[in-house]
């Protein structure tokens, strides 16, 4: 998930490829400079797999988000996700 953080967000060449690097670029950009900053996640299935990294994971983003509201420039994440298929029972159906 992180390599396809840095592929995606075009990550500088000093990206060390772990968690405390991806706080260290996610809280630079002085590569994409902005007025804000908003990043979609898809396919965070795999992540979300793991609890243990996904929760790791989303205290990096928290601390990201936390230290650009200090500096008042907006930065959201979204993560994408498939809505679960709506099952219908047939025999619920009225005629």
């Amino acid at each position: 998930f992180i390599k396809a953080l840095k592929r995606d967000l075009d990550f500088p060449d000093w990206f060390g490829g772990n968690l405390d690097a991806l706080h260290d670029c996610l809280t630079d950009f002085s590569w994409r400079p902005a007025p804000g900053y908003v990043i979609t996640l898809d396919g965070s299935e795999t992540l979300r797999a793991n609890p243990t990294s996904f929760a790791i994971f989303n205290e990096v983003l928290v601390s990201v988000i936390e230290w650009w509201q200090e500096r008042n420039v907006p930065f959201r994440v979204f993560y994408l996700h498939d809505a679960p298929a709506i099952r219908r029972d047939p025999s619920s159906a009225k005629s």
